[in-house]
């Protein structure tokens, strides 16, 4: 049996995410476009997991995360208006439909939220560090997003288990 079709009203913590993938979208675009013909030749392109830099490229490089970014947004903004197709970690009842679908909504927001601001700042340490001597992103930067990232994830996975 398919899981049913239902319109789910938005929250105050689903604007808020939207909001913040709204910010991370237009900065990740913004940056580049203000800064482009200030930068030089080459840009960091790669950074390791302590945040140096350890690869350079073209100036136009900084574009292909802004290019990644737009088309994530698109992708995740879509898969948010088809959440009976989600995959959710208990059987979808009518009783329970409502609020794994409210659930599993929110984390694809939270999700997007933090991939956009990800991308944000990488934009603007690629291009900190290309106009400076700036050593790259923070090294607090990996072990952070990772811990935010992944702990939203557990924190909506615990609320659809409690709502079964």
């Amino acid at each position: 049996m398919a899981n049913p079709k239902l319109n789910i009203e938005k929250e105050g913590i689903d604007h808020f995410y939207n909001g913040l993938s709204w910010i991370g979208l237009i900065a990740m675009i913004a940056l580049p476009l203000y800064y482009y013909n200030q930068l030089p030749e080459k840009v960091p392109i790669h950074f390791n997991p302590k945040g140096e830099v350890d690869g350079w490229g073209a100036s136009s490089t900084i574009w292909i995360i802004s290019i990644v970014g737009v088309l994530l947004f698109l992708f995740l903004s879509f898969i948010e208006k088809i959440p009976h197709q989600f995959n959710y970690p208990v059987k979808i009842t009518a009783e329970n439909a409502q609020a794994q679908y409210r659930i599993g909504l929110q984390l694809m927001r939270f999700m997007k939220a933090m991939v956009m601001l990800c991308f944000a700042y990488i934009s603007y340490s690629i291009i900190r560090s290309a106009l400076s001597d700036d050593p790259g992103l923070s090294s607090w930067f990996l072990p952070v997003f990772l811990l935010v990232f992944f702990g939203g994830m557990g924190y909506y996975l615990r609320l659809a288990y409690q709502e079964k």
